[in-house]
């Protein structure tokens, strides 16, 4: 696609707490390749990326390159990574073919339920949220979303389809995707693919985030120690998993300050 006012260097528009984002930072990050961020609030991110065909983030943009989706966002990172032990893409196809169909299996469900699982908490008490959702976005956005925080809720909870049962089928989910990954490691394997870091490994831990609270997280997210108590006994209940506490090793070795522009 090309890019219509495209600026000079690559930029890659966020919402700076979405972990969708947080994989394509985190894959750029890891691989070395130079970008700058331009965080947006929610719902307003669609007003800064429309001139360039996009709806969502993370997009993107360098020269007439335009990328609006996470997965090729970690695939040029991976053709642009600074050394060969910053690729996140096996060279080995069978080794490929399973690193990408566990990628896209996080995409669409862990992502999807982490997501609107933490915004069943969240929504009925906006007011604990929007203290993160303004970091990293323009001041005017930040002053405009607070006395919006009420209709932002509404446009998140139709656009998400968020109603009565949702907590329950995306907790399931959730908990499907861990056992799923538990299973996969029980064999004591240090990675889900091969012997080093993947997009897989970097995919699960960075859609698993709204349901783990890592630390080490590169967008702003609440401390456990303010979540309401059902909500921090559960993240406390997903982090005991051990698919959680491999999230949480990965967040700790391979997302560090250290690695970050």
């Amino acid at each position: 696609m090309k890019a219509p006012f495209a600026p000079s260097g690559a930029v890659l528009y966020t919402i700076p707490f979405s972990h969708y984002c947080e994989k394509a930072r985190w894959a750029l990050e890891y691989a070395g390749v130079p970008f700058e961020e331009r965080g947006h609030a929610p719902a307003i991110n669609r007003f800064a990326t429309a001139r360039f065909g996009g709806t969502t983030v993370p997009l993107f943009v360098r020269g007439a390159t335009v990328l609006a989706d996470s997965t090729d966002i970690v695939a040029l990172a991976d053709r642009e990574a600074s050394s060969s032990d910053r690729r996140l893409l096996p060279d080995e196809p069978d080794a490929l073919e399973d690193a990408l169909a566990l990628e896209d299996r996080f995409d669409r469900r862990m992502g999807v339920a982490s997501r609107a699982w933490a915004y069943t908490y969240f929504l009925p008490e906006i007011d604990k949220l929007i203290p993160y959702a303004t970091q990293g976005v323009p001041w005017i956005q930040a002053a405009l979303l607070r006395p919006m925080r009420g209709a932002l809720a509404g446009v998140i909870r139709r656009g998400l389809r968020i109603g009565p049962s949702t907590r329950e089928w995306a907790r399931t989910r959730i908990q499907e995707d861990l056992d799923f990954v538990g299973e996969r490691l029980a064999d004591g394997r240090p990675f889900l693919v091969g012997d080093k870091l993947s997009t897989a490994d970097v995919t699960f831990a960075a859609l698993a985030a709204p349901a783990l609270f890592p630390e080490a997280y590169g967008g702003p997210l609440p401390p456990i120690s303010e979540l309401s108590v059902a909500m921090a006994d559960e993240v406390k209940r997903f982090r005991d998993t051990s698919a959680g506490a491999f999230a949480l090793r990965i967040y700790r070795q391979h997302r560090r300050s250290a690695e970050r522009r």
